[in-house]
């Protein structure tokens, strides 16, 4: 089940309209985008920071100013990285923050 807008849901309100826009201007140009995580707990940040996962406590997804994006059937390490250069340029086209070098599933605000 794809629970995109149900995450969206959990963004500041501010950004939610930028999400909605992002996942369907990448649906609209054929490539399946879905988000997968929004808003984190500071428990489940600190779990994914000793997991390797991530490299601060002080995400942006504390702050609901971050979206983890996926390609629907694609594995993460499977997506073309020019498939996540379109995204994170099209982010950045409407004011999204420049993405984290190592993180390419990452967009915030």
């Amino acid at each position: 089940m794809d629970r995109t807008l149900q995450l969206i849901r959990q963004l500041r309100p501010e950004g939610q309209a930028a999400a909605i826009w992002l996942i369907n201007e990448a649906r609209t140009a054929g490539l399946p985008a879905i988000v997968v995580e929004t808003r984190r707990s500071r428990a489940r940040q600190h779990a994914l920071v000793a997991a390797g996962a991530s490299k601060t406590l002080q995400s942006k997804h504390l702050l609901g100013r971050a979206m983890d994006v996926a390609i629907a059937g694609v594995a993460t390490d499977a997506v073309p990285v020019e498939w996540w250069s379109w995204l994170h340029d099209l982010w950045e086209s409407i004011g999204g923050a420049r993405r984290i070098g190592w993180d390419l599933v990452h967009f915030e605000w």
